[in-house]
């Protein structure tokens, strides 16, 4: 798993050119979609005259790595605002109280929490997430069962510190702090016993944010 304070270095026209991830920069996309160049700020580092770049390893880039041979996706929810676009191949949820016909949905009404950050070139994923303020619970129905869950939780545009996530009664995050434009992301193996899959977000008393970008279950 990274190391947020360990420095990151990348070579760029023969320079080395060396970066603190936790300095905050957003990350965007540069044309061959392989190297993200931070937005440089007046505190960072300069070497040779340049903004330092510092690529995003797969753990951190709010976008799903590719699963085994051995696992299928089972469902695939995006946490976005509502007006944002459907990526493909997943289900946008953006706040709605749970419902027998749509099959997810939260405990209550956070249709007022969603958020899409709209930054160029759009990540749609990492640029949407559903916001928490204190404690909330989402809920998908799936057959009673084991199942791998992997999320992403962080903001593309500003570092967010405690948060928590639970995984049908699992700690998944525990007071996690994510730079600006980085994430964590992280895998789960769980059983659902009682015909539905539970998230609980933030933690009840907490009085900070958790952004939860995404949500992918397989089996």
């Amino acid at each position: 798993m990274y190391n947020w304070h360990q420095p990151v270095s990348a070579m760029l026209n023969g320079a080395t050119i060396i970066s603190e991830a936790n300095y905050g920069f957003g990350p965007r996309k540069i044309t061959d979609g392989t190297v993200l160049v931070p937005r440089y700020e007046k505190h960072a580092p300069v070497v040779n005259g340049r903004p330092p770049i510092a690529p995003l390893t797969p753990d951190v880039d709010g976008l799903p790595d590719d699963l085994p041979d051995s696992l299928k996706i089972v469902k695939q929810f995006n946490f976005a605002s509502q007006d944002a676009p459907v990526e493909i191949g997943f289900t946008k949820d953006y706040g709605e109280i749970f419902s027998v016909d749509q099959g997810h949905g939260w405990q209550r009404d956070l249709t007022q929490q969603n958020r899409w950050r709209r930054l160029s070139p759009p990540r749609l994923l990492p640029d949407t997430y559903m916001l928490i303020r204190t404690h909330d619970i989402w809920e998908c129905e799936l057959p009673n069962g084991k199942y791998v869950v992997d999320l992403s939780i962080g903001d593309s545009v500003h570092e967010q510190s405690g948060q928590n996530v639970t995984v049908e009664d699992v700690p998944l995050f525990r007071d996690v702090t994510t730079p600006q434009g980085c994430f964590a992301e992280k895998s789960v193996q769980i059983e659902v016993r009682d015909g539905r899959l539970t998230l609980e977000i933030g933690l009840e008393g907490s009085q900070t944010n958790t952004c939860l970008n995404w949500l992918r279950v397989a089996k």
